[in-house]
């Protein structure tokens, strides 16, 4: 870990060094090159050529944009990664339940860290800082679900409030089922991601 961390910080230190040239010398050949070219050419070679280099580095991480966002009330669906990059501290504006069903994992919350276990709930919500930390090789499977406030608002009937699911310390952000609750709670979810994904749901 700490040779990691080393060459982080050597890569890190070249690469601040190597922009600093780049940016330094940028000057003297823009100079030249807006005599012969104008400067509306110039300004789309050079977001193009951004563009381009953008995509070939992140092409990758363009099929898991989609997954940090909530667009609507809420979303429900399935992820198995075998091979997961490093996740940084994250945050959402969304309540998000994680129902874990195999892998070697720390899931980290508010500063407080816990092994995962099959069937364990973790209740992240909105605001929270929180990363999970999958071992590399194993195949992290969970299901997640993510929900707006303004949804749980929304549904609210007198003392009925889903959302005191996500009330109290973070100390019970985990909760461990039963086997046989766990096995109807994953029946329901998977009804539930296979409807909204279905054509026509509204």
């Amino acid at each position: 870990m700490q040779v990691t961390e080393r060459k982080k910080d050597i890569l890190g230190r070249v690469a601040l060094v190597l922009t600093t040239l780049i940016w330094g010398t940028s000057f003297i050949i823009m100079k030249d090159t807006l005599d012969t070219v104008p400067t509306l050419w110039l300004l789309a070679f050079r977001f193009t050529g951004a563009a381009v280099l953008m995509a070939l580095f992140g092409v990758r991480q363009l099929k898991r944009l989609d997954r940090g966002y909530l667009k609507g009330g809420f979303k429900v669906f399935r992820l198995s990664d075998a091979a997961l990059e490093p996740i940084s501290f994250h945050y959402h504006d969304f309540h998000k339940i994680l129902v874990f069903l195999s892998g070697n994992v720390n899931y980290t919350n508010e500063g407080r860290t816990w092994k995962l276990s099959p069937r364990d709930l973790v209740f992240v919500r909105a605001g929270e800082i929180h990363r999970p930390e999958p071992e590399p090789g194993i195949p992290y499977e969970r299901i997640v679900i993510y929900v707006s406030p303004a949804f749980f608002e929304q549904y609210k009937r007198g003392t009925e409030d889903l959302s005191l699911c996500f009330e109290g310390p973070v100390a019970k952000a985990v909760v461990h089922l039963a086997p046989g609750k766990t096995h109807d709670l994953l029946f329901h979810l998977e009804k539930l991601e296979q409807t909204t994904h279905a054509e026509g749901f509204a």
